[in-house]
């Protein structure tokens, strides 16, 4: 605590601020790091290999605080030492946000990254979203080359990161040749996916999740393809096409594909015609069942692929050594009745999947106050049965049952709690630490993206309804 308040004051301290980020105890080399981020920029060099060394220690804490002081003191050594906390699960979070920190001047060390991991989803994710942050012109070659990824999400942040940088530089000449090279392969995994989620299959959890999961690849497929249009039509005819291509009602499609007639590659227009098209049968037959699912179970797509061979066997399609790492039963389970709350109810199976693991089950006896107004958040409870009473300076203010989420927004914004959450019965819930959802939602972005998507809804709703006992 002295080394950090001396830094800030005494460039002398820096001395004693590496000589304890040596020692042996965790408390110190923590308290070193945090001392380091307030140095002054004067001898960013050698803070920056201080911090570099720090960053790389086994404690969690103690790498988080130093890729947090990194970021103000950029160096090609710290840059390196960020990408490579992308590898390590309990630190990307950091290294995501210490990258974007950095900005333009980590954008082609990101940029040569990402061509290298581009087939590693989750790496390859934050490394689209991080350039789409910070705007590197040097990453749009790495961001077209990741439009060719095995993966749908790393094609869709890609897609999203590049109508960033379209948008931030509306003059920038992207490769619309090599982009457009993409329409027909992305058109034709829409149409695979689509097809695929209409098969019948059994009523296993495992199939409804099969069917789940290539139901949500279909739409972020097609997304994916209508931001890549965007990039070369008038991005608000497209994005009005798009709404009328995902609706339910036919004559919304019908309109929508006849304005894209008007606007794009006639080539494209009548692949997407087709590709969206009511299907001539309601569903596969079981022969095409037989030839789309095995080329899902043996796809990279570790996930889907998993839960395809496990479907293949329920359907005696394959026998039951070709299962080999699909998913458990129980971790299906999970996923569907994490699926089922209102707070995850958009969010994928596979980002679902990697939640259940951090999730613990835990029941709460009535009257348990699970955290008061003014407490640091440390925890998100999901109900999964019982009712949880909010209360505001003593006075109840709302009421939570299965399928809500308490004690999220604190988590999410970092501030203390702004109400009381006391069971009102026996209750039963699933308990993420804050700490953990924060690290999972900076691994995947659309996760958070879906997020705040469900709590918009959940606010609007809430509008609504005291507005409407206003008029009572």
């Amino acid at each position: 605590h002295a080394a950090g308040v001396l830094v800030e004051r005494d460039t002398d301290a820096l001395g004693l601020c590496q000589e304890l980020a040596s020692s042996t105890r965790t408390e110190t080399r923590l308290a070193a790091a945090r001392a380091l981020e307030h140095a002054r920029p004067s001898r960013s060099v050698v803070i920056s290999d201080t911090l570099s060394r720090l960053a790389s220690d086994d404690h969690t804490d103690v790498a988080r605080a130093a890729l947090r002081a990194l970021a103000k003191h950029p160096s090609s050594p710290a840059i390196a030492v960020a990408l490579q906390s992308l590898h390590r699960r309990d630190l990307r979070g950091a290294a995501v946000r210490a990258l974007a920190d950095m900005g333009v001047i980590a954008g082609s060390r990101i940029a040569t990254e990402l061509k290298s991991n581009q087939d590693e989803a989750y790496l390859a994710a934050a490394l689209t979203w991080i350039l789409g942050r910070i705007a590197s012109r040097n990453g749009i070659e790495a961001l077209v080359d990741a439009l060719s990824a095995r993966h749908v999400e790393t094609r869709l942040a890609a897609a999203v990161a590049l109508t960033s940088l379209h948008r931030r530089f509306p003059g920038e000449a992207l490769p619309h040749s090599r982009i457009t090279e993409r329409h027909l392969a992305e058109i034709e995994f829409y149409r695979t996916m689509r097809r695929a989620s209409s098969a019948k299959l059994t009523r296993s959890p495992a199939s409804i999740l099969l069917r789940q999961a290539l139901k949500q690849r279909s739409k972020a497929s097609l997304e994916c393809l209508f931001r890549l249009l965007a990039l070369q039509y008038p991005e608000d005819a497209i994005q009005g096409a798009f709404s009328g291509i995902a609706s339910t009602d036919s004559r919304q499609r019908q309109i929508a594909l006849e304005l894209l007639h008007t606007l794009i590659d006639p080539g494209i227009g009548a692949a997407l015609a087709a590709a969206v098209a009511p299907p001539r049968h309601s569903a596969p037959d079981r022969h095409e069942t037989k030839r789309l699912l095995p080329a899902i179970a043996q796809d990279k797509d570790r996930f889907v692929g998993g839960l395809a061979r496990a479907v293949l066997v329920e359907l005696r399609l394959a026998p039951t050594k070709a299962l080999g790492d699909a998913m458990t039963q129980s971790l299906v389970n999970q996923v569907l009745e994490l699926q089922a709350l209102t707070l995850f109810s958009q969010s994928s199976a596979e980002d679902l999947a990697e939640l259940a693991s951090l999730v613990r089950a835990q029941t709460y006896p009535k009257n348990t106050v699970l955290y008061r107004q003014g407490d640091t958040p440390d925890a998100c409870y999901l109900v999964r049965s019982g009712a949880v009473a909010i209360s505001l300076d003593d006075a109840d203010i709302d009421r939570l049952g299965p399928g809500d989420a308490c004690g999220i927004i604190a988590i999410l914004d970092q501030l203390p709690r702004e109400a009381t959450a006391t069971t009102a019965s026996e209750c039963s819930m699933f308990v993420i630490r804050a700490e953990d959802l924060l690290q999972l939602v900076a691994d995947r972005p659309l996760l958070m993206h879906t997020i705040f998507r469900a709590l918009t809804y959940a606010i609007r709703e809430q509008t609504a309804r005291v507005a409407l006992e206003k008029r009572k």
